[in-house]
């Protein structure tokens, strides 16, 4: 198979939960994590789509420019014949629009796609409020508020950021891995929230272990890991907590 037959192919196969723009910008230019870049390099390894994107992303020069391109409303559904004859006639340059092209096309699997579990996690998914005192109280000049204020703010990107300087400091911080883990589903980077939301819930007695559990499952169900959603669900209703009800439901949607 020739490189640009490679590319073309990568548009039409399938893909998971990709990287977003931010994600590889910051891969790129280095600014992430240790954790959440060896995420991102693992998917890499898997996602020849954003592979090709991330390549496109180092060498193209603006940054800036990039984002305007991939944001504007012309990157629709109904451009992707023209885009991906575009990528024929000019494979040579693929590198350098791959990510204009991986960001239009990650939306148009999930808007074309018949994807249940998809639906299902839209359907259970529910943003958990941050918890006012720490917004508004003693601590609303700290980092964590800061944070909570982004997440309440729905800046996500923004939040992240806190969460993980929060998080460089203090490793076993609950209430910041719960929240970065949310921050994570809605991003929809369902391993960077399973990696976050299972450290919340190494404090089994912390009051936030149990909505932990739930949102873990949800990230499995984002994934679409079934068989790991469907055991966490398990293990929910077994511990007869307050998200019984709730996960018993979307077991049986699921499928026992």
């Amino acid at each position: 198979m020739s490189k640009r037959d490679d590319i073309v192919y990568a548009a039409h196969g399938e893909a998971s939960l990709c990287l977003n723009l931010d994600q590889m910008i910051g891969y790129v230019d280095n600014k992430l994590a240790p954790a959440q870049r060896l995420q991102i390099e693992a998917h890499l390894d898997e996602c020849r789509l954003c592979s090709e994107a991330v390549d496109g992303v180092r060498i193209y020069p603006d940054k800036s420019e990039l984002r305007e391109m991939t944001g504007a409303p012309s990157y629709d559904i109904h451009l992707r014949p023209a885009i991906i004859e575009f990528l024929r006639n000019n494979w040579k340059s693929a590198y350098a629009i791959a990510a204009t092209l991986v960001i239009g096309l990650t939306s148009l699997f999930y808007l074309t796609r018949d994807n249940p579990n998809q639906t299902l996690f839209a359907e259970s998914f529910h943003r958990y409020p941050s918890p006012a005192s720490l917004v508004r109280g003693e601590q609303a000049g700290g980092k964590l508020a800061a944070a909570l204020g982004q997440y309440e703010a729905e800046n996500f990107s923004a939040a992240l950021k806190i969460f993980q300087e929060i998080l460089a400091a203090e490793p076993s911080n609950t209430v910041a891995h719960f929240y970065a883990g949310l921050v994570c589903l809605e991003m929809k980077d369902s391993p960077g929230a399973m990696m976050h939301l299972q450290n919340a819930l190494a404090d089994k007695s912390h009051e936030l272990a149990e909505p932990a559990a739930w949102y873990l499952a949800l990230a499995y169900l984002q994934k679409n890991d079934i068989a790991q959603a469907k055991s966490r669900l398990s293990q929910i209703i077994a511990d007869d907590g307050a998200y019984k009800e709730k996960a018993t439901r979307l077991l049986e949607r699921l499928g026992q």
